[in-house]
């Protein structure tokens, strides 16, 4: 996916080695977004290419989701469970 679109405070959904996650976006980088998992998630990386996002949500401005303080208060997005290869589906370790 592009990264021009995406700015710090987007929400977008990664995958990494089979981990997925929403994260929200911290910072842009020449090489790839700087991210933090959204409060709830275990999800240890912090840096992600631009391969790796598979999904994106903008938190522009507006009145809905801002609380008094004037930054963006996102609703959790529960966690996405990991994919299961069709070559492993059915077996148990």
């Amino acid at each position: 996916m592009r990264l021009k679109p995406i700015r710090p405070g987007d929400i977008v959904e990664v995958d990494v080695r089979g981990w997925r996650a929403h994260c929200e976006v911290v910072e842009r980088r020449r090489d790839g977004l700087e991210v933090r998992a959204l409060p709830g998630l275990r999800f240890p990386w912090r840096h992600i290419k631009a391969r790796q996002v598979v999904g994106h949500w903008a938190c522009r401005g507006g009145r809905r989701g801002h609380t008094a303080g004037g930054s963006v208060s996102h609703q959790p997005v529960p966690p996405v469970r990991p994919m299961v290869s069709q070559a492993n589906k059915g077996r148990v370790s």
